[in-house]
């Protein structure tokens, strides 16, 4: 069985969101880093939420209009 390098396998630990000066930081998993204006962190999180929905097979239609193509 070949297995997949590391950067292919998917993450399961979450980041976690802060805020340092009024940007919103993401620290994620080996070291990535994400600093955003508090706009840019709102709509990341409504697409993480909406691709999480889709991924899970638990998504409304509402939920896969609002995906990008």
């Amino acid at each position: 069985m070949t297995q997949r390098p590391a950067i292919f396998r998917p993450c399961e630990a979450p980041g976690v969101a802060s805020v340092e000066d009024g940007f919103v930081l993401l620290d994620g998993p080996d070291g990535i880093a994400v600093s955003m204006t508090p706009e840019a962190a709102r709509a990341t999180a409504e697409s993480l939420r909406k691709a999480a929905e889709l991924a899970l097979g638990n998504s409304p239609k509402a939920a896969r209009d609002g995906m990008p193509p």
